[in-house]
């Protein structure tokens, strides 16, 4: 099985991301899956963490100071240009990433086998397969309910 890690660190996002994913990236490959990263080199990040690890790692090209300039369609391009040049299709394409939402994801998904987005902020509409958030929060009624397909398998 291939995953794709599409994660995102800097001095105004953070290295929490990087680090569940690297986790989650830890459990796959023990269970035979292979696992690559994209991220881009945004001041503060921590791409070499990724490749200590021993992940390859694609960073995209040309980011600007801040993320949001380039805008979510150069993103959704650079990592579908990505995606098409890989061997195999991908099969689980992980996102973590505050900036990226429904209309990235929803470009991407025919590219794909299934999207998991990791979120933790409940405050934007996202297409995808499965959402997960890592916080341990006790709800009633889960916060992203209303901002998922109804088919999207949430934990």
């Amino acid at each position: 099985m291939k995953v794709v890690i599409r994660v995102g660190s800097s001095v105004n996002i953070g290295t929490g991301h990087v680090m569940r994913c690297l986790t989650l990236a830890e459990q796959l490959r023990r269970f035979g899956c292979e696992v690559s990263f994209i991220t881009a080199a945004l001041k503060g990040h921590v791409i070499s963490i990724i490749k200590q690890r021993g992940y390859h790692t694609h960073v995209l090209p040309n980011p600007s100071a801040h993320w949001q300039e380039r805008g979510w369609e150069e993103d959704c391009g650079m990592t579908l240009s990505w995606i098409n040049h890989a061997e195999k299709r991908v099969d689980l394409l992980v996102v973590d990433h505050y900036f990226l939402d429904e209309k990235w994801e929803r470009a991407l998904v025919p590219y794909v086998g299934k999207i998991l987005v990791i979120d933790d902020l409940a405050n934007r509409r996202h297409n995808c397969h499965y959402l997960l958030d890592q916080n341990y929060k006790c709800y009633v009624m889960t916060p992203y309910a209303s901002l998922v397909p109804s088919h999207c398998k949430i934990f």
